[in-house]
């Protein structure tokens, strides 16, 4: 972990370039989310949240797991939240995404821009 302050925490990926983002509490859902992540310990980083002067809008995946929920943005590796409930983690993924794009303003790397899309597809049982 690269550094912590409340419930936002910052990863270092264990085998790929980039920042990792996580907003949720200590314990098992982290736990859980980061081995899926593959995500190692890391040093220090700042953190915190800043307005953005244009809204974007990125998909994002909520997943149920055993504890709780876990959330992911496929344009932005690395970028991820726990809750307890699907509020929650939507919530905290809304807060990770804006940590996670500061964070990337402040070193000087490019945002990505949104491009994928969600969709329900519906089949038989």
């Amino acid at each position: 972990m690269k550094n912590t302050e409340g419930d936002h925490h910052h990863y270092v990926h264990s085998s790929k370039p980039g920042k990792v983002t996580l907003v949720g509490e200590r314990g098992d859902e982290i736990g859980d989310y980061l081995l899926k992540l593959n995500i190692a310990p890391g040093g220090p980083h700042d953190e915190g949240v800043k307005s953005m002067a244009e809204p974007l809008k990125y998909a994002v995946v909520i997943e149920r797991y055993q504890t709780g929920y876990g959330a992911c943005v496929p344009d932005l590796p690395g970028c991820g939240a726990t809750g307890k409930t699907q509020a929650e983690t939507a919530e905290r993924i809304r807060t990770a995404i804006e940590i996670h794009l500061r964070s990337m303003r402040e070193d000087g790397e490019t945002v990505p821009r949104p491009t994928s899309t969600t969709a329900t597809i519906e089949v038989a049982a």
